[in-house]
């Protein structure tokens, strides 16, 4: 048995050796992630270019906007279509409505943060008028406290450490703060840590810094809300080994910078034409930069047999049609490693001949399955956001009036017993359903009847029965009639 005991530890805390609580997203990585979304990227330098050549890659620079294309489309997937919260209490639902009602863009905004570094914070915040709104933290202005025991699950803290111009009134009113244009404010929040019997070990704490100097609160320095932090560690994807969360765009990070890199070349090739070869009768070694806009001092004497000539050949039409090649390619194993295809950003030339509603909901799969992963990564914190948002109305008096109690998570546990989140399916334009039933029709897959019902979900029998009466009608026939008659005369003109 204390065989067994050692073993499972052993195990554990090699597991847990694998997992990386520190930021994978940090510096330059976190200024080149920005410049990639808003495409304002430069060339890449090497050591040894010089400021001429380096200068003319700046003139030819032709960067994609292609990190925003492919964050911003996986963000309108997943929250782009309505997502229903419910506490499975009608009078807390109805509180918390408007919060809700106006926290689409927040989501997607999220989800943009979250796809770019990994993760993000998004806070609760109340209002002057008794509301409820959310704040978004993300890149540096956040450090997470993990749970050594669980690091994916509920994190045990939160740092937030950012420069404002205004500090919050309480700190004015608690403390001699002097002036300046900018302070910066850093806040740290733990929760309670408590025993298997559910006795509170240590309490949560709450302390803030101000320009690096630590102020009084109106907590004495303890977590109000007890149990909870009043925001979300909110993780894009869940990382197999680093707590974080996983970026969409960190893994395309090179390719991302080749296809801009990739680009110039191919500008610089029209305008220069960079890789036309180059013959000469100099004998020795010629000590050339064969690049754009260089200039060769040839000597005379590098032949003795007579004189120097060097020779530029006509432009080989297979040089830029190679690389144009090359970055579609590259463009093409973006779409597939993203798991954006190209279809759903309006390119239907993947489509080929194929190009049917079926072919189209095929092509779509891979975004399907990672917006399906998102979603389950994102109802837990959803969830969670949830059991925030009610812990700090208990504490505000929202629910039961009266004010300040420390949150019962007993309590809480309770309610989210009953809440729930619900994604609505992702759907597809309606000509191209509309598409896909019809061949599914045609092929006798699906009857006309279900697939009139499909296509319009809220109609009731009587409706249905009324489409398809007028599209005999306007048909003369039902389509699985006519094809049929169509499969019928084929097959006499072969026999003739």
């Amino acid at each position: 048995m204390l065989y067994k005991d050692t073993t499972e530890q052993t195990v554990t805390q090699a597991l847990m050796g694998l997992v990386n609580t520190e930021s994978p997203i940090h510096g330059e990585i976190i200024i080149k992630l920005k410049e990639l979304y808003d495409n304002t990227t430069d060339p890449l330098r090497p050591p040894k270019m010089s400021d001429r050549i380096y200068n003319g890659r700046l003139e030819a620079f032709t960067p994609i906007a292609f990190t925003s294309l492919l964050v911003d489309k996986i963000a309108t997937l997943l929250y782009g279509r309505k997502v229903t919260r419910s506490y499975g209490v009608p009078e807390l639902d109805e509180r918390i409505k408007k919060t809700y009602a106006n926290a689409r863009g927040v989501m997607m905004r999220l989800t943009k943060i979250a796809s770019l570094c990994g993760y993000g914070v998004i806070r609760i915040i109340r209002t002057w008028d008794g509301n409820y709104k959310f704040a978004l933290y993300g890149f540096n202005d956040v450090i997470p406290i993990f749970n050594p025991e669980d690091p994916y699950g509920h994190i045990d803290g939160i740092v937030f450490d950012i420069l404002t111009e205004e500090l919050p009134d309480w700190v004015m009113e608690l403390n001699t703060i002097p002036k300046k244009s900018v302070h910066r404010f850093e806040e740290k929040i733990t929760r309670h840590k408590r025993s298997q019997s559910g006795e509170i070990m240590v309490p949560g704490e709450y302390h803030v810094k101000v320009d690096g100097k630590e102020i009084k609160t109106p907590y004495e320095g303890l977590n109000p809300l007890g149990d909870y932090l009043g925001a979300v560690w909110w993780r894009g994807l869940d990382h197999p080994f680093n707590a974080w969360g996983k970026s969409d765009i960190l893994p395309l990070l090179n390719t991302l910078e080749s296809v801009n890199e990739l680009f110039t070349d191919g500008r610089e090739l029209m305008i220069w034409g960079l890789h036309n070869p180059v013959i000469t009768n100099a004998v020795g070694k010629v000590d050339w930069s064969y690049e754009p806009r260089a200039v060769w001092h040839v000597d005379s004497n590098a032949n003795p047999d007579g004189d120097v000539w060097v020779k530029r050949l006509e432009n080989n039409a297979h040089s830029i049609t190679d690389l144009k090649e090359f970055i579609n390619l590259l463009i093409q194993e973006l779409h597939v490693t993203s798991r954006i295809p190209s279809v759903s950003v309006g390119d239907n030339t993947g489509l080929g001949d194929a190009s049917s509603g079926r072919a189209f909901e095929i092509a779509m799969t891979p975004a399907k399955e990672l917006i399906a992963e998102k979603e389950n990564c994102a109802i837990p914190q959803e969830l969670e956001l949830m059991e925030e948002l009610l812990a700090k109305m208990i504490y505000y008096g929202d629910v039961s009036g009266k004010l300040n109690p420390t949150p019962d998570p007993r309590e809480i546990n309770k309610i989210m017993d009953n809440a729930f989140i619900d994604f609505t399916p992702i759907s597809f334009p309606q000509e191209v359903v509309a598409e896909t039933l019809t061949g599914e029709v045609m092929g006798k897959i699906r009857s006309q009847r279900d697939a009139i019902k499909h296509l319009h979900p809220t109609w009731d029998d009587n409706m249905v029965d009324e489409e398809i009466k007028r599209i005999n009608e306007d048909t003369g026939t039902s389509e699985i009639q006519e094809r049929a008659k169509l499969e019928e005369l084929r097959s006499r003109i072969n026999e003739e």
